[in-house]
């Protein structure tokens, strides 16, 4: 496993670490206080640095051919919503 997704991996145990103690905090004190908004906003910024690192460790970019064509034109207009009309 490459570095940088076991540093991603670490980062997204602690959003998680930091999403719960905002959610306990916020259920013990029934109330939404600066600590609840630090340890949310905590769980976001490491959530969101988390996923650059996996983004930068998987190698392929932000955006894949196989994403990139699922909202590019065809013969069935968006691929994407020919697929959901497929399923239903």
């Amino acid at each position: 496993m490459k570095p940088i997704v076991m540093v991603g991996t670490i980062i997204v145990h602690l959003a998680l670490i930091s999403y719960g103690a905002g959610i306990v905090i916020e259920q013990v004190k029934h109330r939404v206080t600066r600590s609840v908004l630090l340890f949310l906003g905590l769980g976001l910024l490491f959530d969101s640095a988390a996923t650059i690192c996996m983004i930068i460790g998987s190698g392929r970019g932000l955006i894949t051919e196989r994403f990139a064509g699922l909202f590019l034109p065809s013969d069935h207009g968006c691929r994407f919503s020919y697929c959901l009309h497929s399923l239903l």
